[in-house]
């Protein structure tokens, strides 16, 4: 169902979500509309099976060309879903990428895993390492007590680029933008909630 910006105040609270109720309140109808979109996806997707709705991913991830499907609506706007609905798709997408046929579980990782490999190329450990120690030394400036309750906590580890140096010059222009897409979305999600995820 394609939204415009006149669609949205028609619908009702329950139907919106809580992003694009918010995204609506402050007048940004483009993301209110994208919120509402990835809401839909997720919940089309929640209601399959967990093995249809890997393959479902897999199948979008094999065909990253196409910029309409539904992985890149998820990479682009996975940030404007539910916390409870982002831990959901992420734990029936290995639920069911794990109960599907070693042959399937193979040419989907073969379509799609030499790609990200390339991509991530020239991928810098030590500035990262850098990052991680600025971060522990800032936890670690509150006293012992604080340290220990920021780990309690949950906070995590700084975001690392998906993408290296050389893979944004050398690696496929699609998968690029396609890691690229799923970095900011999760550079848009609170430190929290990307912790919450991990987990």
């Amino acid at each position: 169902m394609q939204l415009g910006a006149s669609d949205l105040p028609g619908l009702r609270s329950s139907e919106l979500g809580r992003a694009a109720k918010q995204s609506l309140a402050s007048g940004d109808f483009a993301e209110a509309i994208r919120a509402k979109q990835a809401k839909d996806i997720a919940e089309r997707l929640l209601l399959a099976k967990d093995e249809e709705l890997a393959r479902a991913v897999v199948k979008g991830a094999s065909k990253l060309e196409e910029q309409s499907s539904i992985v890149w609506e998820l990479a682009n706007n996975f940030y404007l879903i539910s916390r409870k609905k982002q831990i959901l798709l992420v734990e029936r997408f290995v639920k069911g990428f794990a109960a599907l046929p070693a042959a399937e579980q193979a040419k989907g990782m073969l379509s799609l895993a030499p790609r990200v490999r390339a991509a991530r190329r020239g991928w810098s450990q030590d500035s990262f390492m850098a990052e991680v120690k600025k971060k522990r030394e800032k936890k670690s400036s509150r006293g012992r007590e604080g340290a220990a309750a920021a780990d309690e906590a949950g906070l995590t580890l700084p975001l690392a680029s998906l993408v290296g140096a050389r893979g944004r010059r050398e690696a496929d222009v699609h998968i690029v933008r396609f890691l690229d897409a799923i970095d900011a979305s999760l550079r848009r999600m609170a430190e929290e909630d990307r912790a919450r995820l991990f987990q």
